[in-house]
């Protein structure tokens, strides 16, 4: 089966052709949870080590998934992950909690200094800086 090209496999192909942008794409989990923590990844892809089926992690199966995420770690140019608990979540709500996620794991990516932004969806965002 041949896999649609998503937005974070056809971004992967620009990132190549402009080669002074750093780009992390990001997703969160959690925020469909009744309790506990939201998380987000924030994930600098490697041109030359392209991943294929990268796509929003609720569209994947659990154990394509879990391949993923092996790839990622082991091609990415940088990955990090990000978090907001319970008291973030009952202090801010879920979507700003979410949002806050997405910072700090975007923050923990401590060689990248990424600061403009673009979104595909409020699940999914795109943050590049020129280096």
């Amino acid at each position: 089966m041949r896999h649609p090209r998503t937005a974070a496999s056809s971004f992967s192909g620009r990132q190549g052709a402009e080669s002074r942008t750093a780009c992390a794409i990001l997703d969160e989990a959690g925020r469909g949870a009744l309790f506990g923590p939201v998380f987000a990844a924030a994930v600098v892809l490697d041109p030359a080590r392209q991943i294929r089926g990268l796509d929003d992690s609720k569209e994947l199966e659990p154990e394509r998934r879990d391949v993923l995420a092996e790839r990622i770690r082991e091609r990415a140019a940088a990955w990090a992950v990000g978090a907001a608990d319970a008291y973030d979540i009952d202090r801010l709500n879920i979507l700003e909690a979410s949002r806050l996620a997405m910072q700090r794991a975007v923050a923990r990516l401590e060689s990248f200094a990424i600061t403009c932004c673009s979104t595909r969806s409020e699940s999914i965002a795109i943050y590049c800086r020129n280096r």
